[in-house]
């Protein structure tokens, strides 16, 4: 019995809850019996140490191509976001443009967008951002919807108010971006995002 078992190990076939970073990998389901093969991948995230919040419009051949051309104007159109919620690290630096971002990197990104195919549509998007009392950390809120940026951004501050107030946080800073269009003959978008950088 001793034996059989051992053979199996040198073959390569690991009990089901074994996990080897970066391995392909066999593992022996303990109730069936059957054996499966896995590749697991190590994801490493780190705390963003710089962020950049920006908001763009566009206009497209369709909603998602919309979507699309105001993620490539904000710059952020070549990579793969990864949304968050809505809290800042403490100490973060905010930058006025993307740069020289790898094509296909992971970004951790908050963001609103909405878009529109009616003709004569007002869409908007935004997003607050507010900064507690020595840069301790911070929140952010996003809103998109058939109104304009200026509404947009009273819903986000009073949200960032809101977040502020049940945590006991004192509020320093409050920022915005936002961005609106009036939808005309082709689909339209509008996105508004804070996107966090480990470097």
């Amino acid at each position: 019995m001793e034996a059989s078992s051992s053979r199996r190990r040198s073959a390569g076939v690991f009990p089901s809850s074994a996990v080897r970073v970066g391995k392909v990998y066999k593992s022996r389901d303990e109730g069936t019996g059957s054996c499966k093969v896995r590749w697991v991948v190590k994801m490493s995230w780190m705390t963003p140490k710089r962020a950049f919040m920006g908001a763009a419009a566009a206009e497209g051949g369709t909603k998602l191509n919309a979507f699309d051309n105001a993620l490539l104007k904000l710059g952020i159109g070549n990579v793969n976001l990864v949304k968050l919620s809505s809290v800042i690290p403490a100490h973060i630096e905010w930058i006025e443009k993307v740069h020289d971002v790898p094509i296909g990197m992971l970004l951790p990104t908050v963001y609103a967008h909405i878009e529109s195919d009616e003709p004569g549509m007002t869409i908007s998007a935004a997003l607050g951002v507010g900064i507690s009392e020595g840069n301790e950390g911070g929140l952010i809120y996003e809103y998109s919807g058939y109104c304009t940026k200026e509404e947009a951004e009273e819903m986000v501050r009073k949200m960032v108010e809101e977040g502020f107030a049940v945590r006991g946080w004192k509020l320093k800073e409050f920022k915005a971006v936002s961005a609106e269009i009036t939808v005309k003959e082709k689909p339209a978008a509008v996105v508004a995002a804070v996107v966090m950088f480990p470097y």
